[in-house]
């Protein structure tokens, strides 16, 4: 009789532990039932909402049609693509300039022109260490763009001078000469100076605006010694037959040329500018020699 009642009790706790194990995963697949079914919601939801978004986008793209067929075609002018501003014939130019809206009365203050009529046009980008108005409203310089070019032409000229200092030639005056200064040329100087110089402003105005700031400061560069091809020879001598203070000035520049002239207060080889800062005031105090009286009242 214990034995039965022993088996019987096996088998009862038997029987409850599967029940148990078939109840619990029995709620667990119910669980996961209803999660997939949640899921399967949600992504019937986002695909409805696509098929809304592509039936809205392809309406709108239907009107978008039907209204560039109704826009009346323009008449483009022919080989229109293949012609830049620059290779246009005057006519077509014109009219096209017109029709963009850039004509002379377009605005009170501007002048809308091309880049390359600008290569073709000339202005002083620099004086002395400085970037003149013009230049800076021409190229649209920021402050810190303007500071950037003028501290590119300082450094150019504080070399300058320098170089200059301990290698001019003071020649002693002879016949009606007050004054005589040549000044060697050193090709690799210049060439780096040069190189230097077009670093600077490339790195404060990028490669575009400091190539047409290069050019147009060709003269800038001559007297800076930058673009020095020969020796620069210069004198002051007494004019032929004067006995006065009356003067002209001979220069033979760094690119080759040669000019004589009579003083003037305000024209003074800018070649010599670095040694000579205030100009012919410095030289006459230098050499000894007395200006005429107008440059007196003009100091």
């Amino acid at each position: 009789m214990t034995k039965r009642l022993i088996i019987a009790l096996i088998i009862l706790t038997a029987g409850s532990t599967v029940f148990c194990a078939l109840q619990s995963s029995s709620e667990r697949w119910r669980s996961e039932s209803a999660a997939a079914r949640e899921a399967c919601q949600a992504e019937t939801q986002l695909i409805a909402q696509a098929q809304i978004e592509r039936q809205s986008l392809t309406k709108r793209a239907h009107e978008l049609q039907q209204e560039v067929a109704a826009t009346p075609s323009v008449k483009s002018p022919p080989d229109m693509l293949k012609l830049s501003g620059s290779n246009l014939p005057p006519a077509l130019r014109e009219q096209l300039l017109e029709e963009l809206g850039f004509k002379w009365d377009t605005s009170k203050d501007y002048l809308i022109i091309s880049k390359d009529t600008l290569r073709n046009v000339h202005l002083n980008p620099l004086r002395g260490t400085q970037v003149t108005e013009v230049a800076a409203d021409v190229f649209a310089m920021t402050k810190q763009e303007r500071a950037g070019v003028e501290a590119a032409a300082q450094r150019v000229l504080e070399q300058r001078k320098q170089w200059l200092t301990e290698h001019i030639e003071r020649r002693e005056p002879i016949k009606d000469e007050v004054a005589h200064y040549v000044v060697p040329i050193d090709k690799s100087l210049s060439e780096n100076m040069k190189a230097e110089f077009e670093r600077g402003i490339n790195a404060a105005l990028g490669p575009e605006r400091a190539e047409l700031l290069s050019d147009y400061a060709y003269t800038w560069m001559m007297h800076a010694g930058l673009n020095a091809t020969v020796s620069t020879d210069f004198n002051v001598r007494r004019e032929s037959g004067r006995t006065d203070s009356t003067y002209v000035w001979s220069l033979k520049s760094p690119d080759g040329s040669s000019s004589t002239q009579g003083l003037t207060p305000y024209q003074f080889p800018e070649v010599l500018r670095p040694l000579f800062p205030k100009g012919w005031a410095d030289l006459a105090e230098r050499e000894g020699f007395k200006l005429p009286k107008e440059f007196q009242k003009k100091r």
